[in-house]
């Protein structure tokens, strides 16, 4: 009787050991699945993530009777994100805007029913002097110097370049008769006029006259920055 107990409690000690070695295999096996599991659903976060499109368009200025570009590419700010495929899908509409007038205009890009909206700006070209001539001035003694361009230039002022021109009638003594300089700065050159005070006792012809006489000279170059 002895004996069969003592058969019993090897065989139950053995199977404990197979069963402690068993589930020692199974475990692990159990935790791989497990985190298998878990990098799967990062993986679908990830493809959902970026399905996601933020387009940011560009606001576009450009001179009236430029055609408008047909690419939808010229108008997204943020093209290094945007992929081929996504490309292809996106619809350019520029029906808007009226590039023989100036102003601003909306322009959209759709994709997937999704608008965005942009701005192209129309503006008349920037008109520049391609040279300038000065006038010689004449001035009563104590009269006023003028200070408009126009009394200096003899060339027409576009509205965009009367802000880049820069003039210097400091030099001009309009209360003491004499000859003076007067400058004018434009686009790096140094344009130089000058204006004639005369007194009223002077002889009328030996007073310059500016529409025939013109010494202006211009000096360049001059870096003023």
């Amino acid at each position: 009787m002895n004996q069969k107990i003592r058969y019993f409690l090897i065989l139950s000690i053995v199977f404990l050991g197979i069963t402690a070695i068993s589930s020692g295999m199974i475990m692990p096996s159990l935790s791989v699945k497990g985190k298998n599991i878990v990098k799967l659903k990062v993986v679908q976060k990830r493809v959902a993530s970026s399905n996601k499109l933020e387009l940011i368009l560009k606001n576009i200025t450009q001179d009236v009777n430029v055609p408008l570009s047909v690419e939808v590419k010229d108008y997204i700010e943020n093209i290094g994100s945007v992929s081929d495929k996504v490309l292809a899908k996106l619809k350019l509409d520029t029906s808007l805007v009226n590039i023989k007038q100036p102003g601003a205009y909306q322009y959209t890009v759709t994709y997937n029913k999704r608008v965005y909206v942009g701005i192209v700006n129309i503006k008349e070209p920037d008109k520049s002097l391609a040279s300038i001539t000065l006038k010689n001035i004449t001035l009563l003694i104590n009269d006023p110097v003028p200070t408009d361009l126009n009394s200096y230039i003899k060339e027409s002022i576009p509205d965009n370049a009367k802000d880049k021109i820069k003039l210097d009638i400091s030099k001009v003594n309009n209360r003491s008769a004499g000859t003076y300089q007067y400058t004018i700065d434009y686009n790096g050159k140094l344009y130089t006029g000058t204006v004639t005070v005369y007194s009223p006792q002077q002889d009328p012809v030996s007073k310059p006259d500016k529409e025939e006489k013109d010494d202006s000279t211009e000096v360049e170059p001059v870096n003023n920055e």
